[in-house]
């Protein structure tokens, strides 16, 4: 078996900007996934890159606090990383190492947000940079952003089932899901490597594979708690996501700031927009899936698709975690996560439709692609459930 120590290290120059606000935070344009892939920024992209020297300074204007880098052989560069305890990984070309692609991003968070949550940064940042790049049709590297899903997915299981464990009795905070081993991430390679196929492929094909994207096949499992299709996924991550905001921790605060409102199924109203896809395609599309008559029956399966898939994720969630046991720390962190990844999925559905209904290659392209990154995540997500040692949470280090 293959693990990623602590030594996969890529020198990168660093991305400087002035410290953004928590909500400011969450909208990740600032820096492009080719950028954050690469470890460095050319300028090219037209996106300001001031001089890498990262504050020290508190977001309140408090007492000054460490930043943890550490100066490399080149005065100018430096890194940061974050340790993964054994990253399941076995090398080939697809999927890029996980602990390097971490370590470059980190480097670049460290210094462009005003955020120093590790967990928030892995599980819900990365995913988020490249899958909003994604849509926006900028340059990705495909092996660095399969990596970094890989390793956010896997540690978002294994973070989750953490508080599975102790907030639920152990009669019923097994998994049934299955560890990863070569062979099923050699699987998880050959499906990306099949959705890089269907892009290159083009024109017809590539816009079946998109529809059949968005829908359950008839043949798979009917089980109330499987999930298949973008549709049905994104309806129960919101099921999933209202039972965690409506059973929260005595002590807990309501967080509206992180609140999803979605009526009528496609159409949904996130409080803080972290994915700058998001208005993008709420402008272009979503609002005319609304108006257009001639939607209407797309309109109508999307939303009786998304009402059952919500019915039965508020069922999985009840099932799945007592959430009113939960510490509120690690409750503000879940509905966060929740959250964006929810609003990542409903990107993609709304790239999704817009390019069948379109009969748009190009929209066609970015939606297959950001497809494929969150089936990655999933597939990583329900084996890091299955982890069997015990669950450490990360932290940005010296390295």
């Amino acid at each position: 078996m293959g693990v990623v120590g602590h030594t996969g290290r890529v020198s990168n120059a660093l991305i400087s900007a002035p410290p953004l606000s928590r909500r400011s935070l969450l909208r990740l344009g600032a820096i492009s996934a080719a950028a954050i892939a690469l470890g460095a920024c050319s300028g090219e992209s037209g996106r300001k890159a001031p001089p890498p020297l990262p504050s020290t300074a508190a977001p309140s204007g408090g007492p000054r606090k460490p930043i943890t880098t550490v100066t490399t052989a080149a005065p100018h560069v430096q890194e940061s990383g974050l340790p993964l305890d054994a990253t399941p990984y076995w090398k080939q070309p697809t999927i890029g190492e996980p602990q390097a692609v971490v370590d470059a991003r980190a480097s670049v968070f460290l210094v462009t947000a005003d955020e120093r949550d590790a967990e928030l940064f892995l599980m819900g940042w990365i995913p988020n940079v490249d899958i909003d790049s994604t849509l926006l049709g900028e340059a990705i590297d495909p092996p660095s952003v399969l990596g970094g899903a890989w390793a956010s997915g896997y540690w978002h299981g294994a973070y989750l089932q953490s508080l599975v464990n102790a907030t639920t009795p152990p009669s019923r905070s097994g998994t049934a899901d299955e560890p990863v081993n070569r062979f099923r991430f050699l699987r998880l390679v050959e499906s990306a490597l099949r959705t890089e196929s269907s892009q290159n492929a083009g024109g017809e094909p590539l816009l079946q594979a998109v529809d059949a994207s968005l829908w359950r096949s008839p043949a798979l499992s009917t089980s109330p708690s499987a999930f298949f299709g973008l549709v049905e996924k994104f309806g129960g991550s919101y099921g999933e996501f209202r039972t965690l905001r409506d059973r929260r921790p005595d002590g807990a605060e309501p967080l509206e700031e992180f609140d999803v409102v979605c009526v009528g199924g496609a159409s949904c109203e996130f409080t803080t927009e972290r994915l700058n896809a998001t208005s993008q395609l709420n402008t272009r599309f979503a609002q005319r899936l609304l108006t257009d008559r001639g939607l209407v029956g797309v309109r109508r399966r999307v939303d009786q698709v998304i009402a059952d898939s919500t019915t039965r994720g508020r069922a999985v969630a009840l099932e799945l975690l007592d959430t009113t046991a939960l510490d509120p720390a690690d409750y503000r962190r879940l509905v966060d996560l929740y959250s964006s990844r929810l609003e990542a999925r409903w990107c993609a559905m709304i790239a999704a439709l817009e390019a069948v209904v379109q009969r748009d290659e190009s929209l066609a392209t970015t939606a297959a692609s950001a497809t494929g990154l969150l089936e990655l995540w999933d597939n990583a997500t329900r084996h890091g459930r299955a982890r069997v040692e015990p669950y450490r949470a990360p932290d940005f280090v010296s390295t």
